[in-house]
């Protein structure tokens, strides 16, 4: 802009004396003032035009350069591994810079949340592992003590409990990712729900003997159509939290009855009542009634949620109800006429 100022003031003065000295040299006087003048006018429009052209490109390059050190700046901070502070916009979001500090927000948030959300994961995981390798390990604990005696029984259920551990690690990869996909070719084949109610609670029979929690079962007969080993693990993942979370007085409770559209297998145990604003959250991911719960006493994570999108694979329900002084957890098996 500067030298566009300096090369069309320059073409102005030198055309201007031209004509001028057409005029003939009685004029010379005249053209010598007019010559000056028109000098010293165009010097200071000149330098004042390359000022203010200087100023305000200061002021556009601080505008566009002090965002892009900032992007420069915190791209350091996360090629270390740190998360760096939003970056101020300009005023005008909707130009191409505004645009790309907007995204570059909306990056860092994202990046920041996957990592708080990695750390739940492997926190939740953690729990989830721990619950049958808690069961088998109560269950050897007590046969080395002569408590209990081995038999086919106890030996199934210690083989149940080691295939939740197996199915728990082969879902890891689909976990890891909160995206988890539960196997769709899964067939859905008869299930005899006393049959599996029976055989998840007798593994965490140790386990209760210890808090010395009494159990009533009352499953009414019925074949559903489910996935066999997705019911066991939603019934097991219902005992666990009625177990770990009792307080108070009275069994817990498994009853399961044939309605008018659908059989509902429900877990109930005396605990806390459940806070009104968790109760819609129960069964999201990585969702914990209490942030502040470590993992000695585990949380509502991850369990809940795995088993919501396994009832999906029958088309069932699972919910939540708070019934006297007991939590209760059920699904749902539709009826299905075929």
């Amino acid at each position: 802009m500067a030298l566009a100022l300096a090369v069309s003031s320059y073409t102005i003065y030198n055309t201007a004396c031209m004509l001028v000295e057409h005029m003939g040299p009685s004029y010379k006087y005249h053209n010598e003032f007019f010559n000056a003048t028109l000098f010293r006018y165009l010097f200071i429009i000149t330098t004042g035009g390359i000022l203010v052209s200087g100023l305000l490109q200061v002021l556009f390059t601080r505008r566009v350069v002090n965002p892009l050190n900032d992007l420069l700046e915190s791209t350091k901070l996360l090629q270390k591994g740190m998360y760096p502070e939003p970056i101020r916009a300009p005023k005008n979001k909707k130009d191409e810079l505004g645009q790309l500090i907007t995204q570059f927000n909306e990056l860092i948030h994202q990046l920041e949340s996957n990592a708080t959300e990695r750390k739940k994961l492997i926190s939740d995981l953690s729990h989830e592992i721990r619950t049958p390798l808690t069961n088998v390990s109560g269950y050897l604990k007590a046969m080395e003590s002569g408590v209990i005696e081995g038999s086919p029984e106890v030996y199934r259920s210690l083989l149940n409990e080691t295939g939740r551990v197996t199915a728990m690690i082969e879902q890891l990869d689909h976990l890891a990712a909160l995206d988890n996909q539960l196997d769709e070719d899964e067939p859905l084949v008869p299930v005899k729900v006393e049959e599996a109610v029976h055989r998840s609670q007798a593994a965490f029979r140790a386990k209760r003997e210890e808090k010395q929690i009494e159990m009533e079962v009352d499953v009414e007969r019925a074949v559903v159509k489910a996935v066999e080993k997705y019911v066991e693990q939603i019934v097991a993942n219902f005992l666990d939290n009625a177990i770990r979370y009792y307080e108070g007085n009275g069994p817990i409770t498994i009853r399961g009855e044939q309605q008018s559209d659908a059989y509902r297998l429900e877990v109930c145990g005396p605990s806390q009542t459940i806070r009104e604003e968790d109760v819609p959250h129960l069964f999201d991911r990585l969702y914990r009634v209490d942030p502040s719960r470590s993992d000695a006493t585990g949380g509502r994570g991850l369990g809940l949620a795995i088993a919501k999108e396994m009832t999906t694979r029958w088309e069932g329900d699972i919910g939540y109800e708070r019934k006297g002084d007991d939590n209760c957890f059920y699904v749902t098996f539709p009826n299905r006429h075929e």
